[in-house]
């Protein structure tokens, strides 16, 4: 599915407000939103702010020996969940995020290293 294009109107709108370095949110041309990182009470855990956006991150980790099959390989299991954040992807047109995001979820289970990988929506 492609992406709606844009109006004549809204092309010359965006192609004047990047020439005149001018941004609907008042920010000059190299002014970034604020960010802020907290770290959580548990280890691996924290929240980004960007602006209004929020996002937690969970990491983890594991050591466990490897099999006696094969005593030079590992295992890296990564896991990724989206909880509701598929429908308002959606509903805001973010089809470019959603395909970016499933071309990095197939390049995670494609890679030579033997990493597992999971994708869920929630």
């Amino acid at each position: 599915m492609r992406d709606t294009p844009l109006s004549n109107c809204e092309r010359r709108f965006l192609l004047k407000a990047i020439e005149e370095k001018k941004r609907l949110d008042g920010r000059q041309t190299y002014d970034y939103r604020n960010i802020k990182i907290s770290f959580g009470t548990d280890y691996g855990c924290c929240i980004v702010e960007l602006g209004r956006t929020r996002v937690l991150g969970q990491v983890s980790c594991e050591l466990v020996p490897p099999k006696d099959s094969r005593p030079t390989e590992g295992i890296i299991l990564d896991q990724y969940i989206f909880f509701n954040a598929i429908n308002t992807f959606i509903k805001r047109g973010c089809i470019k995020l959603i395909k970016s995001t499933l071309t990095v979820f197939r390049l995670l289970q494609q890679n030579p290293f033997h990493i597992k990988t999971e994708l869920s929506f929630q």
